[in-house]
């Protein structure tokens, strides 16, 4: 309830019981003792809803402090992670790119093997450097472990395409490998992507309730 509706429900609950107290009562002194006992009540009340008041006023206020503290700490964290991102969709972009040259016969087998073994060099080294990234401290409880969700399923879905880089450069070097016809390897290395490819990385929900736990109303 609004606590301006609720002052005015305790003064009209107070002078009713106030004239019902005068039109009832047997004597001036019983209701003398009456109206101070409802006086002392509606002043406690008061009292109680002010304190309310004031109390709310200084958490909405520290609760602004630290949102403004919050915002430019998650916007350069955020940017960061973008940047993460990038790194992670250019390392599958190579991957595909260099699948789709291969079935193309755009290169060779050996120039394949070549830059699958790069490439997971470069997968490796980049999710090595993933694990060791935290959220900053200056974030409240709720949006650290937000953040810390939002890198977890970075680091999930870079070590699946990890996997699938790996899963392919063992394949290429396997010695049956060179044996089978162009068709056939890439009928190999496609079942290797289709089969380990990771999901979409979807951090919307993640976001969204960071912006609303950062936005003063």
């Amino acid at each position: 309830m609004n606590h301006l509706y609720l002052k005015y429900f305790i003064a009209i609950a107070t002078i009713a019981v106030l004239y019902a107290g005068y039109r009832y009562l047997p004597s001036r002194r019983i209701f003398m003792f009456f109206s101070l006992l409802i006086a002392g009540s509606a002043a406690f009340s008061f009292w109680q809803l002010f304190a309310m008041q004031h109390d709310n006023a200084a958490l909405r206020q520290q609760r602004q402090m630290q949102i403004l503290v919050e915002q430019p700490v998650f916007i350069t964290w955020y940017e960061g992670y973008k940047k993460e991102v990038q790194k992670a969709d250019y390392i599958w972009s190579c991957y595909n790119d260099d699948f789709a040259a291969f079935n193309d016969r755009q290169i060779s087998l050996e120039q394949y093997k070549y830059r699958l073994e790069k490439l997971y060099q470069k997968s490796k080294s980049y999710n090595l450097s993933l694990a060791q990234q935290l959220p900053p401290n200056e974030l409240s409880d709720a949006d650290y472990k937000l953040c810390y969700a939002m890198l977890e399923k970075l680091r999930s879905y870079a070590a699946k395409q990890e996997n699938v880089i790996n899963l392919s450069w063992k394949a290429v070097n396997a010695p049956a490998f060179r044996q089978k016809t162009h068709d056939l390897q890439y009928i190999k290395l496609d079942d290797i992507r289709l089969r380990n490819a990771p999901v979409n990385l979807n951090i919307a929900s993640e976001v969204i309730t960071i912006r609303d736990n950062l936005t003063i109303f």
